[in-house]
């Protein structure tokens, strides 16, 4: 684990650097487009303003104009259609800054100075955080397959650490957008719900529960990582013939009824957060459209050139491939991380 905390405090140094050279005359440590100033919108207002009108956010941090940042007929408000996870998990960042310019006697709107790079930092350390909760996830795995410890150690440790320079996570650990708070959340609900499963303890399903719901207010498309743990008690019930649910009923469903109220509860923000900014609880904030009922550009997001998940970071296909593997060698596991990714 020590290595991940290693790598964040190291991309975090790399950071600071690039920004004080400034390459090319640009700053890094900066906000600009459409998503990235919504979620430092959010975390602002919230530091500053106590409330979710971003109006006077708006008017002050460098944006695109766009369409989903438009004001809200129902409420007056502009919009904010992203998740509200990264803001509230950087807010600590934000915080930590804004309370340094004050103290340092420097302009203490909030959005620049200090408190703009200690926000920027929050991406490095929720890599090497993700990273270490993903090692032990698979730790986990491989003591479940039979691998010697120290065997199983090494490959869990190797497997994480390829993930930032050969994936996305490269370069989107510089990028104040939500994508790698998203990949902390779930390694962070995989690894509890891994030491949860096959149990009726209560806390380990909280736990899970709780993560499951961070993860899905980080970025709300890993809620297909659900597939995981409702395929698995499946499995178990039809299957394995589910001993830990004849033997204890009560135990086995009030665990698991407390893992959805964990849910529920870590995701109230969300809803609280579409209400305040466009008046209904459970909306698409995107607008009509947003969501289609095929998946359209399938092959292209696998395929193309353009960006394509395979072409640009290959490694992403041995992975894949592993779970092809996976599902045929562990079905019960394989086969719903497959179906999830």
């Amino acid at each position: 684990l020590a290595g991940f905390w290693l790598l964040g405090a190291l991309l975090a140094g790399l950071l600071l650097t690039a920004d004080a050279l400034r390459p090319g005359g640009r700053a890094v440590v900066k906000i600009s487009g459409v998503d990235a100033a919504a979620y430092f919108a959010v975390a602002h207002s919230l530091l500053l303003d106590q409330d979710l009108d971003l109006t006077n956010q708006y008017q002050v941090i460098a944006h695109e104009i766009s369409p989903w940042l438009a004001v809200a007929p129902a409420t007056g408000r502009p919009g904010s259609p992203f998740p509200i996870g990264y803001s509230l998990l950087t807010l600590p960042f934000l915080a930590l800054g804004h309370g340094l310019d004050l103290a340092l006697g420097r302009a203490g709107d909030g959005h620049s100075g200090l408190a703009l790079t200690c926000y920027h930092l929050a991406n490095p350390v929720f890599l090497g955080l993700g990273l270490g909760f993903l090692f032990l996830f698979l730790r986990g795995l491989a003591a479940a397959w039979g691998l010697e410890q120290r065997r199983g150690d090494w490959l869990a440790f190797w497997s994480c650490l390829w993930l930032w320079p050969a994936t996305t996570l490269a370069y989107l650990a510089f990028s104040p957008m939500t994508h790698v708070s998203a990949f902390m959340a779930t390694s962070l609900f995989l690894w509890r719900w891994w030491a949860a499963r096959d149990g009726d303890r209560p806390g380990a399903w909280l736990g899970a529960g709780l993560a499951a719901g961070l993860m899905i207010i980080c970025r709300w498309q890993t809620a297909l990582f659900l597939i995981v743990p409702l395929f698995d008690e499946v499995w178990g019930l039809v299957v394995s013939r589910g001993a830990a649910w004849r033997e204890r009923p009560g135990a086995w469903w009030g665990a698991r009824l407390l893992a959805a109220a964990g849910l529920l509860l870590v995701v109230t923000p969300q809803l609280l957060e579409w209400k305040a900014i466009y008046g209904g609880y459970l909306l698409v904030p995107q607008g009509e459209g947003f969501l289609g009922s095929l998946p359209r550009h399938f092959f292209a997001v696998l395929f193309s050139s353009l960006r394509g998940w395979f072409v640009w970071t290959p490694l992403t296909l041995l992975g894949v491939a592993g779970l092809v593997w996976g599902s045929w060698r562990w079905p019960r596991l394989g086969l719903p991380l497959l179906l999830a990714v």
